[in-house]
């Protein structure tokens, strides 16, 4: 039992266990008491993917303020000194100065001037009030891929969820295999006692009271056993919450998860419809979709507004101004054939998308119904433990008392107990697996939320 503790941990907890390790851990501060819920909200304050997934949707909320931002007109200030003597340059600043006389039509002065400082000062307000549909196309991915990043963390969360609720339950069944060890081991030592006293009496033999001590000793190595299980399990969940390994740990009660009543057809369709991951994945295809119209764009005109006030002086000062109003049309006749090319790869993306988006919706059906079938298969494995560990404890009753009686032999006695012991720590894991079936069931319908653990 030892050994399906540790497997179910090691599984689940790897990736998180890794990543954890790049963090530091929480300093002990003493003996701490720590409920389901804490222990979760703790592991997603300290998890590095759930951050790295944190900051992911701060790019995409700052991308989507950039697509709208791009729809807005523009303000600009320019600055820009300069001195030259070239000719074209000295006369056109000259020009811009509004200092231009006849004499500065002379061949000479024309050809060779002099060095002529210019300050230009500019302001300058730009409006692209239509680039084809890019921007608004923009705009739309932008906020798809937002939905998308903020649909994978909430994906993400459910999944440490699930971790920190098998680290959590795994600590729980340790402790409670335990205590099943400390009876066993009792119950051991008393048949141990028994066994001796009827020999004492002349109604067993020598190898009887060594089958029953070698009995109390694997007792006594399986409770060994135990004990390593519980610290084990308890080190795994310090880790998953980035805890010092040497801080006292209490938890709190077993947290139950409410079963989910609808039939497989309703929790499938569920799924489909709000599943976090298989909603980034709708985002995603329409963030690609957007993708191609942005494309698209290229094949249609633009236009752009422009309104600029300057000012030219040999320093820097806000005299001979001039103004320039402008509107600019553009459209691409042709440009080698990249824009359609870009399209293409465009499209193809979509149509990628789109394969991956109906094959995860087979995979999650199919997810779905392992895991209700995995959900049933452990209610009906607890129900029959319950009834085994039950038969079990009064077919030792009865075995006892045959024994005790000298109609049973040493060894059928052994044999009973050995049988109760497997069946109540077989029964112990089936409680534990019902309320973790559960809870697959519920996040592969993607419905494990911290507010839906009691």
């Amino acid at each position: 039992m030892v050994s399906v503790i540790a497997c179910n941990l090691t599984t689940r907890l790897a990736i998180s266990l890794i990543f954890l390790g790049l963090v530091p851990a929480i300093a002990a501060q003493g003996p701490l008491t720590i409920d389901f819920p804490s222990a979760v909200r703790m592991a997603v304050e300290h998890n590095p993917s759930l951050a790295a997934s944190s900051e992911q949707i701060q790019a995409a909320r700052a991308q989507q303020r950039v697509a709208k931002g791009s729809l807005l007109p523009r303000l600009d200030l320019d600055m820009e000194a300069s001195r030259t003597n070239a000719p074209l340059g000295a006369f056109a600043s000259k020009l811009s100065q509004q200092r231009i006389t006849a004499a500065d039509f002379s061949p000479a002065l024309l050809n060779s001037p002099d060095d002529l400082d210019n300050v230009r000062t500019a302001v300058r307000v730009s409006w692209p009030v239509w680039q084809g549909g890019a921007l608004w196309a923009g705009k739309r991915q932008a906020a798809s891929a937002l939905e998308a990043v903020s649909q994978n963390y909430s994906m993400s969360q459910q999944k440490l969820t699930l971790d920190v609720l098998t680290a959590y339950t795994a600590v729980h069944e340790a402790k409670a295999q335990l205590k099943a060890s400390q009876e066993a081991l009792q119950a051991a030592r008393q048949h141990a006692e028994i066994s001796r006293a009827q020999r004492d009496q002349g109604m067993t033999v020598d190898s009887d009271v060594m089958t029953a001590e070698v009995h109390r000793l694997n007792a006594e190595v399986q409770l060994h056993r135990s004990e390593n299980a519980v610290a084990d399990a308890l080190d795994q969940l310090r880790v998953l919450l980035n805890m010092e390994l040497d801080q006292p740990l209490t938890l709190g009660a077993v947290p139950q998860i409410p079963p989910l009543s609808d039939e497989l057809q309703a929790i499938q369709q569920r799924a489909l419809a709000s599943r976090p991951d298989l909603l980034a994945l709708q985002a995603n295809l329409k963030a690609q979709r957007a993708g191609v119209r942005v494309k698209q764009a290229a094949f249609y005109p633009s236009l752009q507004l422009m309104a600029q006030r300057e000012w030219n002086d040999s320093r820097l000062a806000l005299e001979n101004d001039n103004t320039l109003v402008a509107g600019v049309v553009h459209l691409n006749l042709f440009a080698g054939g990249t824009d359609k090319a870009a399209v293409d790869g465009a499209r193809a993306q979509v149509s990628r998308m789109q394969y991956q988006l109906e094959a995860a919706q087979r995979a999650y059906r199919a997810e779905v119904a392992r895991a209700w079938r995995g959900r049933e298969e452990a209610r009906s494995r607890a129900t029959a433990q319950t009834e085994a560990e039950r038969q079990a404890a009064e077919a030792l009753r009865i075995m006892e008392l045959r024994y005790k009686a000298g109609l049973e032999r040493t060894v059928d006695l052994l044999q009973a107990q050995a049988r109760l012991d497997a069946a109540r720590a077989q029964r112990i894991h089936t409680d534990f697996e019902r309320i973790l079936a559960e809870a697959r069931l519920r996040i592969a319908a993607g419905q494990l939320s911290l507010e839906d653990i009691l």
